[in-house]
C-alpha cells in the first residue's frame, strides 16, 4: 500500500475509530466525491450496513449509489461475478467429509456476514480445515502454526496436507469454491472497478490475505483511510 496517500487513525476499542471513518465519507461526498468512488469496507456486514444507514440520512440517497460499501469477503465476490451456489457450505462440507472418508460435522458459527463463517465443528476432519485455512490466510506453514498455538498436535502435518490436497482437488471437480478462495482467487484475477477513496475500518483485524485484497483495490486510489 502506498503510504504517501494513506490517513490511519489509530485508537483502543470505544474511542470512535468507526464513527471518524464515516465522517470522512462525509467530507468526501460534500467534496462531490461520488458514492461510487468510494469503497467502504468493514470487517463485518453489520458495520457495512450501518456506515450506509448513517450517509444515506445524511444524503438521502438511495443503497444502490453505494456498490462497494461491503465487507472484503464480499467485495471479492463481487468483483469475481462467481454465483453463489458456487461457495461451499456445510452441506457441501459433510459431503467432501464423506467422499474422503474424514468425520467432519459441517457445522458453522454464522456470523453477521455469511461470508465470515468460520468452521467451528470439533470433529477431526473440522481440525484439519481449521488449521490448514489458518495456514492459507496467514500464509504460514502449517508445522509453525500447530507448534506456536499448540494445536491438535495429535494430528500429523502430513495427515492435514493430504486432507488440504484432496479438498483442493474436490473443489476443482466440482467447481466449488470456499471464502479463503474467493480472496486468493480476487488477488489472482479479480476487477478492481474505478475508485477515488477506500476506507478501511477493523484493519487491525486484518489476515495477511486480506491486505494483499486491500493492496490490490487501493493500488490507484486517490486516497486511503
Amino acid at each position: 500500500m502506498n503510504t504517501n496517500n494513506t490517513i490511519t487513525f489509530f485508537g483502543p476499542p470505544g474511542t470512535g475509530k468507526t464513527f471518524r471513518l464515516i465522517q470522512c465519507v462525509e467530507l468526501q461526498m460534500e467534496k462531490n466525491v461520488l458514492p461510487r468512488k468510494i469503497s467502504y469496507l468493514a470487517f463485518t456486514k453489520k458495520a457495512a450496513t450501518e456506515s450506509i444507514n448513517r450517509i444515506q440520512e445524511i444524503f438521502h440517497v438511495p443503497r444502490s449509489n453505494f456498490p462497494y460499501f461491503r465487507t472484503i469477503h464480499s467485495f471479492a465476490f463481487r468483483q469475481l461475478s462467481v454465483q453463489r451456489e458456487q461457495v461451499i457450505g456445510p452441506k457441501q462440507l459433510q459431503e467432501f467429509g464423506n467422499e474422503y472418508g474424514v468425520e467432519m460435522s459441517g457445522y458453522y458459527d454464522v456470523q453477521e456476514d455469511e461470508f465470515e463463517s468460520r468452521y467451528q465443528g470439533y470433529r477431526k476432519g473440522d481440525r484439519i480445515m481449521f488449521i490448514d485455512g489458518l495456514s492459507r490466510i496467514t500464509g504460514r506453514e502449517i508445522e509453525n502454526i500447530m507448534s506456536e498455538l499448540e494445536l491438535d498436535m495429535e494430528l500429523g502435518s502430513i495427515e492435514i496436507r493430504a486432507v488440504a490436497e484432496a479438498y483442493q482437488k474436490w473443489k476443482t471437480v466440482h467447481g466449488l469454491i470456499d471464502y479463503t478462495d474467493m480472496l486468493e482467487q480476487f488477488v489472482e484475477r479479480g476487477t478492481v472497478p474505478e475508485l477515488d477513496i477506500v476506507i478501511v475500518d477493523e484493519a487491525q483485524d486484518l489476515s495477511p490475505l486480506q491486505w494483499k485484497v486491500i493492496e490490490k483495490i487501493t493500488e490507484n486510489v486517490k486516497l486511503v483511510y
